[in-house]
């Protein structure tokens, strides 16, 4: 007993002595928050709250930065004068780095003429299924027709009567538009307006390409109610072409606008087709054509397509390849609607109409189309 009690007197005297020597200053107390209990009295520290770590955030900040756009280039027309606003929902339409004015519209048509041949889309988001093909002229097995079969990806085919008919004069007509809605408009259901189908059997872009929306043995109504020897029966027996081109312009100041430009429901809206300064962009005429001084002007590529599908259309047909003469080529009259041959839109219509008048190249196609098969091969016409 006495020997225990000398023991813990030993053990407390050794741990005096250690505390004194400060053995246990570096041993630090743990609290249940895992740090160090801070000392007690007035100079007690406050814990800061550690900041979270901003790599972290930045990354994400970074992660959802997107690259700009690149900016189209656009030309100062400042001596054309400035739209009082641009064209509605087309600027998107516009390729990113190509040389255009959005608020000038020849410049605009080569670019939605390469897109829809890439892509097959319209302006109104509809889809075409476009496809390559070539034929030979029936009689003339050294010159063949490219073109490109066109048909809504939906699979409609309401706009045309698959009824064949006899054809024995095919009507040139312009589209007063562009390629996309050119195909938009020609191929598009008519709400309530089934059986008054409006189409035609090819429409021609500005870049030559030929566009086949059905086959040319079948009908539309292209000619319109008023027409000459009636719509159904006229439209029934020939076949009708479309060339992509926005037809007659009106000058205002030093512009040339589309028909569509200035609108009773928006009077501000300017349609700009080009500047007088383009003058290979329109064509004056000598004398106003119902109503019309300037028109615009069409392509060399839509001239030679037009002139191989109306060697292949003929021979096909067994259409003749025979044209108005040039004194009655722009009247509209009976003798005109019974013509078997190559005829226009205006031998059908005596008002209304102005496809297809003197601003274009007639003796151009008709040299074409009616030379032989030896002297188209070589060009010598």
């Amino acid at each position: 007993m006495k020997k225990s009690i000398a023991y813990i007197f030993l053990l407390a005297f050794m741990l005096i002595s250690l505390q004194s020597c400060g053995v246990f200053n570096n041993i630090k107390k743990k609290s249940k928050y895992g740090y160090s209990r801070p000392p007690k009295g007035p100079n007690k520290p406050r814990f800061v709250k550690k900041k979270p770590s901003t790599k972290s955030s930045s990354k994400k900040q970074a992660a959802k930065k997107t690259p700009p756009k690149p900016k189209v280039i656009v030309r100062s027309y400042e001596e054309r004068g400035k739209q009082t606003r641009p064209h509605p929902k087309i600027e998107k339409d516009i390729i990113y780095d190509s040389y255009v004015d959005s608020t000038v519209k020849y410049t605009l048509l080569r670019g939605w003429e390469d897109q829809f041949y890439a892509t097959g889309l319209v302006h109104s988001k509809r889809q075409f299924n476009l496809r390559p093909f070539s034929v030979p002229i029936p009689n003339d097995p050294h010159t063949q027709l490219n073109a490109i079969t066109c048909k809504p990806a939906n699979g409609y085919a309401g706009y045309y009567e698959k009824e064949k008919v006899n054809k024995d004069c095919i009507v040139l007509h312009f589209t007063v538009g562009n390629i996309k809605s050119d195909i938009d408009i020609l191929t598009r259901p008519r709400k309530g307006y089934t059986k008054w189908r409006c189409s035609v059997p090819f429409v021609l872009g500005r870049t030559g390409h030929i566009y086949q929306l059905f086959g040319s043995s079948y009908w539309s109504h292209h000619l319109g109610s008023g027409s000459i020897g009636g719509n159904e029966y006229t439209s029934k027996k020939s076949i009708g072409i479309e060339i992509s081109n926005y037809g007659p312009l009106i000058k205002v100041g030093n512009q040339l606008e589309t028909v569509y430009s200035r609108p009773k429901k928006d009077p501000s809206y300017t349609d700009v087709y080009c500047s007088i300064y383009d003058t290979d962009q329109y064509i004056e005429l000598d004398q106003p054509y119902r109503g019309y001084k300037y028109f615009a002007k069409f392509t060399d590529e839509q001239y030679e397509s037009l002139i191989v599908l109306l060697r292949y259309l003929t021979a096909k047909h067994n259409i003749p390849r025979n044209f108005i003469s040039e004194q009655n080529r722009y009247k509209a009259n009976s003798s005109n609607a019974r013509f078997k041959g190559i005829v226009s839109h205006v031998n059908f219509r005596a008002t209304g109409k102005w496809d297809i008048g003197p601003a274009f190249d007639w003796d151009r196609v008709i040299r074409g189309v009616q030379a032989s098969n030896r002297d188209f091969l070589t060009g010598e016409w």
